[in-house]
């Protein structure tokens, strides 16, 4: 006997499968989805590289703010406080400038050990501690009057650490050449200010070769590049300075010739531009804020 089988579909319905056109189209739209999802995410993580960036530029200008309000202060506001001095103008009115020194009193007091002839260029004195002189440093005194000081040319210091005792320092001129008025001996007991000159300077930064950074120098003993036997470099405070910012430093006029013992600041801090495009085509999209101060006695 012959067996048939039946076909039961209904008339005109067709085969299971898909056509080419279905696969092409449902291709298309899944090439599209994955590439909006792709879109979406590479955006999404240039967005958090950018937050990132301006995140750092913030924390990093924060740092130098609180370090310039630190050593600005403690030199507007020692007892023998010699002006700030400013250095790089732009020529403007008013000007302003990229290169700040100042100074500040290095530890507590000396004294001075024997009687010392006005003429004398090595002078001993009895140092705390906590006060270490280093070449550089200047040398002042009230009585006699050394007026801004005398620049150390040589320590010879042998305490062990943190003692108590004598340091010889040879000063680079006599007393009496650095002497305001007659000259005059410097007795037993008279007491020492040690001064320390330091440096702040803006210059392209290294980092981020759009942006300017600051450098901060302990000792004016050093130099850029650092010199041979400079022992104290640069320290890179901030490598995030908006361009407009190179010349950050404000002198305040002061009755007469002389300036106030003050310093007035001013500054754009910025991310790195030279990360990429910027939302919105703006690369001062992510140009974070304006800052400024000014610190006085």
């Amino acid at each position: 006997m012959k067996l048939s089988v039946q076909d039961y579909r209904r008339p005109g319905a067709r085969r299971g499968g898909f056509t080419l056109v279905e696969i092409l189209v449902s291709l298309s739209v899944a090439v599209f989805v994955l590439g909006a999802i792709a879109t979406i995410a590479v955006m999404s993580a240039k967005v958090m590289r950018k937050n990132v960036l301006a995140g750092d530029a913030v924390t990093a200008t924060r740092l130098f703010q609180e370090h310039l309000n630190k050593e600005i202060t403690m030199a507007v506001s020692s007892p023998d406080a010699v002006a700030p001095q400013y250095s790089g103008g732009n020529g403007a009115t008013p000007e302003r400038f990229s290169r700040l020194t100042y100074r500040y009193t290095v530890g507590p007091l000396a004294k001075i050990v024997g009687n010392t002839p006005h003429s004398e260029v090595n002078i001993v004195v009895n140092c705390p501690a906590t006060l270490v002189p280093r070449i550089g440093d200047y040398y002042m005194m009230d009585s006699p009057n050394l007026g801004t000081g005398i620049a150390i040319a040589n320590v010879q210091d042998f305490r062990a650490p943190n003692v108590d005792g004598n340091v010889t320092l040879t000063l680079a001129q006599a007393l009496d050449a650095g002497t305001i008025g007659p000259p005059e001996d410097a007795a037993n007991g008279n007491l020492v200010t040690i001064q320390r000159q330091r440096a702040y300077q803006t210059e392209v930064s290294t980092k981020y070769p759009a942006l300017f950074e600051v450098r901060w120098y302990m000792t004016t003993a050093s130099t850029t590049p650092p010199a041979v036997g400079d022992t104290e470099p640069y320290l890179v405070i901030s490598s995030n300075l908006a361009p407009s910012a190179q010349y950050p430093f404000i002198k305040l006029p002061g009755p007469g010739v002389t300036p106030e013992p003050a310093v007035g600041w001013e500054f754009t801090y910025a991310a790195a531009i030279n990360e990429g495009q910027f939302i919105g085509g703006k690369t001062g999209f992510y140009e974070a804020n304006h800052s400024e101060g000014l610190i006085m006695p």
